[in-house]
């Protein structure tokens, strides 16, 4: 009887706990094997809206570092990869261009926690401009009249690109019409039928404006306009690879090393931190790399080069109007075992790479071994093999690098020194540099 209480008792605890979990009006909680850990989700300005509004969702989490929890964004049952990751607490976003009603999800996973998520459900109403809109779609309807729009044969255009402008009806021919057509306030064609306008487009981020006329046979006069603003992107990028502290050029990327690679688009930027990064490897879209801010992407270099893989990154603006899409061309290199001469009291001298060197009988000679664009997490297991004359040389010392070279007084001759070097944790990983030593 006893035993049987102890087990009610705790089935009565459990049940509370679950009943507290559920009462309305609290936040959506998730009760985990340590901690209970809750998330709120808020809507600024307000989950009831107007179409076409620009909003951002806030979610909030309650008893865990946001800084270490990834973040999954949900709008109407689609996930949004742009602005999932670690940290992702804020959604900025445009309402649709529907009215109806729109589910907004947030979900998010913590270390040793159980996933929590919360649900909102966004109102959204004709906007006073989209009414208007309407109205006059359907006034024109009515009374037989056109609505005019202009399209573009391209809907992200490059800067100096020329782009053919096309007007189009949904109400009457426009054949027997007469077309004018105003780029940046100046004629730039009329006539009848003239339904086409091709231009080109000025510099990056500069706006083109359009602007078109169309007098039809009655009289009645109908209007669109457009404005075009062409975007480019240029890349940075730097390698995670080794170079002696006294080399002054560029580390390169090689096969197994990590390229750091940052979008440019042709903004302010101002303007560049608030656009969206869509970051993409063979066409596939990379979610933990990509959405607002996010110019910068780390791509590991597969160590078989053959398997190398095609980036690409899109930048668009928050609500679409305008985007941009380029391809990185990845750089690659290969890396080299260079040798240079290590002088008493001055160093190495890195003027130049030795192919060949003359030395003096008797005496002592520092040289090192440097492997140029080798992977930064290879080097400090990088094994080095030198050769003097086909006869393996010990060197098993504390530098491993360094190879002295000592010759006893009157000898003379030549030595053909060599090295090899490889990697203890990528076998695949070997170079090999040599020089002729002179003896006199």
């Amino acid at each position: 009887m006893k035993t049987f209480w102890l087990i009610k008792k705790y089935w009565l605890a459990e049940t509370a706990l679950v009943c507290m979990l559920l009462m309305p009006g609290a936040s959506v909680l998730a009760q985990s094997a340590t901690s209970t850990v809750g998330i709120n989700l808020t809507v600024i300005p307000s989950t009831t809206t107007f179409t076409n509004a620009q909003l951002s969702a806030q979610a909030t989490l309650v008893g865990a570092d946001p800084k270490t929890a990834t973040f999954y964004w949900y709008f109407n049952n689609g996930s949004i990869p742009t602005v999932t990751g670690i940290n992702r607490t804020l959604f900025t976003f445009q309402a649709p261009a529907s009215p109806g009603s729109y589910p907004l999800r947030v979900r998010a996973t913590i270390p040793n926690q159980n996933p929590v998520e919360a649900t909102t459900y966004m109102s959204v109403q004709l906007s006073p401009a989209d009414i208007q809109n309407n109205l006059s779609a359907v006034g024109a309807s009515l009374l037989g009249l056109s609505q005019i729009n202009i399209n573009t044969s391209n809907d992200s255009p490059a800067p100096g690109e020329a782009v053919l402008l096309t007007a189009t009806s949904l109400g009457d021919a426009l054949a027997a019409a007469t077309f004018e057509w105003r780029v940046n306030g100046k004629i730039a064609k009329s006539g009848k039928g003239e339904q086409t306008l091709s231009l080109s487009l000025g510099a990056a981020g500069t706006g083109t404006s359009v602007d078109l006329a169309i007098t039809k046979i009655d009289g009645t006069v109908l209007r669109a306009s457009k404005t075009l603003i062409p975007l480019s992107i240029s890349f940075y990028w730097w390698a995670d690879t080794y170079v002696p502290t006294w080399y002054q050029g560029k580390a390169l990327a090689t096969p197994g090393s990590t390229i750091h690679i940052q979008a440019r688009p042709s903004y302010a930027d101002a303007i560049a931190n608030s656009l969206v990064y869509t970051w993409k490897i063979n066409g596939d879209i990379i979610p933990s790399q990509s959405g607002q801010a996010k110019s910068i992407f780390a791509y590991t270099i597969p160590a078989v080069k053959e398997l190398v893989d095609t980036i690409s990154v899109k930048v668009e603006n928050i609500s679409g109007t305008f985007s941009q899409e380029a391809t990185f061309p990845l750089p690659l290199a290969e890396p080299e075992a260079l040798i240079y001469q290590k002088i008493p009291l001055s160093g190495i001298d890195g003027s130049r790479a030795i192919s060949s060197i003359p030395i003096q009988s008797g005496g002592a000679n520092d040289f090192i071994a440097e492997p140029f664009f080798a992977p930064k997490n290879y080097v400090k297991d990088l094994q080095y093999q030198w050769v003097a004359n086909n006869q393996v040389l010990e060197n098993k010392g504390a530098s491993p690098e360094l190879l002295t070279l000592r010759s006893a007084a009157g000898i003379r001759g030549n030595q053909d020194i060599s090295v090899t070097i490889q990697s203890a944790v990528d076998k695949l990983f070997r170079i090999f540099g040599s020089f002729a030593a002179s003896v006199q």
